[in-house]
């Protein structure tokens, strides 16, 4: 008789080691948002890796968070998977409002008034400027607050207010009718006026 001894060896592949990018902080270039660029790296498993991104790098990504899944997978049917986010953020806007105008009335109707108004930043710049009164319109006797509002093609929105004063003109007819009460009221003395 004859004996046989069998002996069986498990080759053992390492386990997938997959390493995530850390979460990422973008900034708005439009309405779309903005794209994102990322890449994962992994190692063990059984024979060639596969990596796979969802959403794949270079992707646009909406304002806010949106997670992003990445799983690595080997040709023996193992596979994990890793995770992390994309934020997206709107750039702020900067408005830059004149400060409070005082001016002088030429007639009993008011004064066209001009004044300047700057903003930046936010997306896809300069802001669409806008105001309410907007200048060169014509202001009336009094004070009259202005609201100027920057956008931009983000939603995003920002304003500031001023106030164009308008004093009244001076009346020459009133000045002329003190000039001739004075004269009036003088009072001759020996024939001149004292």
């Amino acid at each position: 008789s004859a004996s046989v001894t069998v002996s069986s060896v498990t080759n053992i592949n390492p386990p997938i080691v997959l390493n995530c990018p850390s979460n990422l902080t973008v900034t708005a270039t439009g309405p779309s948002g903005a794209s994102a660029y990322y890449f994962a790296t992994a190692s063990g498993g059984c024979g060639p890796l596969t990596i796979v991104l969802n959403p794949p790098t270079a992707s646009t990504f909406p304002a806010g968070t949106t997670p992003v899944t990445v799983t690595a997978s080997d040709s023996c049917g193992n596979s994990t998977n890793c995770s992390f986010t994309v934020t997206v953020v709107k750039p702020p806007i900067s408005i830059n409002c004149s400060s409070n105008i005082t001016v002088t009335a030429t007639n009993s109707s008011g004064m066209n008034v001009y004044y300047t108004i700057s903003a930046s930043g936010g997306c896809s710049p300069p802001p669409f400027v806008t105001a309410n009164p907007p200048a060169g319109s014509l202001f009336p006797i009094g004070t009259t607050p202005v609201t100027a509002t920057a956008s931009d093609t983000c939603g995003t929105l920002t304003n500031c207010t001023f106030t164009v004063t308008v004093n009244p003109a001076p009346n020459p007819l009133a000045d002329l009718q003190v000039t001739k009460t004075v004269a009036t009221n003088a009072i001759f003395v020996g024939g001149n006026a004292a």
